[in-house]
C-alpha cells in the first residue's frame, strides 16, 4: 500500500523479503510455540480480511450487482479442454495445500491419530465455503476477465468498494503471504530433519537446537537458500 498506484522499488522488495526470511527463521528456530502463536494470530486476521469481502460482496449482491454471476455471463468463454481443466485445478491447488503442512509435523501432534484427521475433516470444507464466498463477492464488480488480468483480485476489489480504507486489504495480503512462508518453513523444515536422520541428507540436519528443541540446522539451511534466490 506504500507505493500504489507506482511499482514497488526492487530493492526495497528484495529488502523486506530479506527481514521477513530473518524473521521466520528466528521465530522457527527459537520457540515452535512462539511460530505457532503468531500463525495462528495471522490467520485470524486473514480470516477477518475474507469475512469483509464477503460481507461487502453480500451488500453487492443485495443493491441487485449480479451481471457477472448470471450463468450467460460467468460461463461467457469456457472452454471444453481438457489441458485448459487441469490448469484449473493446479490453479487451485495452492489454496487447499495447508493439510500438506499439518501431515509433515505430524509426529509432533497431540494424539494425531484424531487431531490429524479432526483438523483436515474441520478446515477442508471451511477452507471451500470462505473461498467458494470469496469468489462470488469478487463478481459483483469484477467481470471474468478483469479478475483474470488483475495481479492481486482482493486489492483490485478493495479499490473499488472500500475507498480511502482499501489499505486494509493489501495489508491482508502481506500478512497472509507471511503466514504462508511462517507455515511452510515450519512444515518443510521437517522432511530434512527426518531424511538426514534416516541417512539420506547430511547428519547435521538432523540434530535439534539443545535448549529450544527446535530443528534450527534445517531451518536455517532452507533461509539461507532463499537469502541466496534474493541475490539480483
Amino acid at each position: 500500500p506504500f507505493f500504489t498506484p507506482c511499482p514497488a522499488p526492487y530493492l526495497a522488495v528484495r529488502l523486506i523479503a530479506a527481514v521477513c526470511l530473518g524473521l521466520i527463521g528466528f521465530l522457527n528456530s527459537y520457540s515452535v510455540r512462539w511460530a505457532a502463536q503468531v500463525n495462528t494470530v495471522m490467520t485470524f486476521m486473514k480470516v477477518s480480511a475474507l469475512g469483509i469481502i464477503i460481507v461487502f460482496g453480500g451488500i453487492q449482491l443485495g443493491r441487485g450487482h449480479t451481471y457477472n454471476l448470471e450463468p450467460s455471463n460467468a460461463f461467457e468463454g469456457t472452454t471444453s479442454s481438457v489441458g485448459d481443466a487441469m490448469v484449473s485445478f493446479y490453479s487451485a491447488l495452492w489454496a487447499f495445500d495447508g493439510w500438506q503442512s499439518l501431515a509433515s509435523v505430524i509426529e509432533e501432534l497431540n494424539n494425531p491419530t484424531r487431531n490429524l484427521i479432526l483438523n483436515i475433516a474441520i478446515a477442508m470444507p471451511l477452507v471451500t465455503i470462505v473461498y467458494i464466498l470469496t469468489n462470488v463477492a469478487y463478481f459483483t464488480v469484477m467481470t471474468p476477465a478483469e479478475l483474470l488480468a488483475s495481479d492481486a483480485v482482493a486489492v483490485t476489489f478493495a479499490d473499488r468498494l472500500f475507498g480511502v480504507m482499501s489499505w486494509i486489504i493489501p495489508v491482508a495480503v502481506a500478512v497472509s503471504t507471511f503466514a504462508s512462508l511462517l507455515t511452510g518453513h515450519l512444515a518443510y523444515s521437517r522432511p530434512l530433519m527426518v531424511a538426514a536422520r534416516e541417512g539420506s541428507m547430511p547428519r547435521i540436519l538432523s540434530m535439534v537446537q539443545v535448549d529450544r528443541l527446535t530443528p534450527a540446522p534445517p531451518v536455517i539451511t532452507r533461509i539461507l537458500f532463499a537469502m541466496v534466490m534474493l541475490i539480483p
